[in-house]
């Protein structure tokens, strides 16, 4: 084979392979909306603070962070906690708690659901009292944060309004979120 005749197929090849990857790119934009964790970030703390209130206690959940752990499928939120419980002092503290990110076709919102404590610090208190707290705290998040609105579509962004329905899945992934499209 000629030189002229190898190169016209490395040229080909490139081409082909150029194209290909442009296809991909120009798929993949029509079928993935990639949300990072400050554009969630923004979204969820419209949502905050949460407060629960009942007979017996008193909880209110703010400054939120969210967090997009690399390896991880779920995904972490730290809130400041405030906690009153009748006949006890007032305490307050930094918890921590990752959960399950879900799709409400319906809304058009993703929201946290399965919250689970991964860490809980309470100024003030014991191991023992800690550990009280923590189970307690575990009830007040199942009561309060559990399908809390991490995001929204937007009506305002044609691909967002169109997605609404065409959802496939959603997953945390490599720092963000990627919502699937069918």
């Amino acid at each position: 084979m000629s030189k002229s005749k190898s190169r016209l197929i490395v040229i080909l090849l490139v081409v082909a392979g150029a194209s290909a990857v442009a296809t991909w790119l120009a798929w993949r934009s029509l079928h993935v909306i990639v949300l990072s964790r400050e554009e969630i970030q923004r979204a969820v703390e419209k949502k905050f603070p949460i407060e629960k209130r009942d007979l017996i206690v008193s909880v209110s959940f703010s400054n939120p962070a969210v967090r997009l752990e690399e390896g991880s499928d779920r995904i972490g939120l730290a809130a400041s906690v405030d906690a009153r419980l009748i006949g006890a002092k007032a305490v307050s503290g930094r918890l921590e708690l990752d959960g399950r990110i879900e799709y409400d076709p319906a809304k058009g919102e993703l929201y946290l659901t399965d919250p689970q404590i991964r860490q809980m610090e309470i100024a003030g208190l014991g191991e023992r009292e800690t550990g009280l707290a923590k189970s307690l705290a575990s009830l007040v998040l199942a009561a309060s944060l559990d399908r809390v609105t991490l995001y929204r579509l937007s009506e305002k962004r044609p691909k967002e309004v169109e997605a609404k329905r065409r959802v496939k899945s959603v997953k945390v992934t490599s720092g963000h979120v990627e919502i699937q499209l069918e």
